[in-house]
């Protein structure tokens, strides 16, 4: 079902509610992976809104050289320039509006805004219990690769790496 009434909009760190998401985050329990304070990144959002102006969900992104954050020299293009990518940090829909669209719109939007931005890429990592995600992003046309993470408390979570050339 799709739900026209939760309007998108796409907020960088200046945004006036930019504190009220991360508010948000760290309530529903995304919050050390979203959002971690001593990034010096740039974060963004495509967050949607209620008609009674409540935050009902959002898809926070950074971007950042491709390769780095895997401990490797960034990816460059064929004149020298280094490939950026929009990380996907966090995507939630509050629970009484699931089941929507607002979640496949959210990812529809960042994969625009990120084209808009210049990135090469998006990528994101989903763990494996995360089925509707997993569908959205094969509907959206991702490729995946199977990822084993390990913590720095030394456990282990089986997911997936999502990548879309935008």
């Amino acid at each position: 079902m799709f739900d026209p009434t939760a309007v998108l909009e796409f907020w960088d760190e200046s945004h006036s509610r930019w504190d009220e998401l991360k508010a948000l985050s760290k309530f529903l329990g995304d919050s050390p992976y979203v959002f971690i304070d001593d990034e010096p990144r740039d974060f963004y959002a495509a967050v949607a809104i209620s008609p009674t102006d409540e935050i009902v969900g959002y898809h926070v992104f950074l971007i950042q050289p491709i390769g780095p954050e895997m401990g490797i020299a960034p990816v460059l293009d064929k004149d020298g320039g280094t490939l950026h990518e929009a990380k996907i940090r966090g995507l939630h829909v509050i629970q009484a509006w699931r089941n929507r669209g607002i979640g496949t719109r959210l990812q529809k939007f960042t994969l625009e805004q990120a084209a808009e931005l210049g990135v090469f890429q998006v990528r994101s990592r989903s763990d494996i219990s995360k089925a509707e995600n997993y569908a959205i992003k094969i509907k959206l046309g991702f490729a995946c690769h199977p990822d084993l993470r390990t913590f720095r408390d030394g456990s282990t979570a089986e997911g997936v790496y999502w990548v879309k050339r935008v």
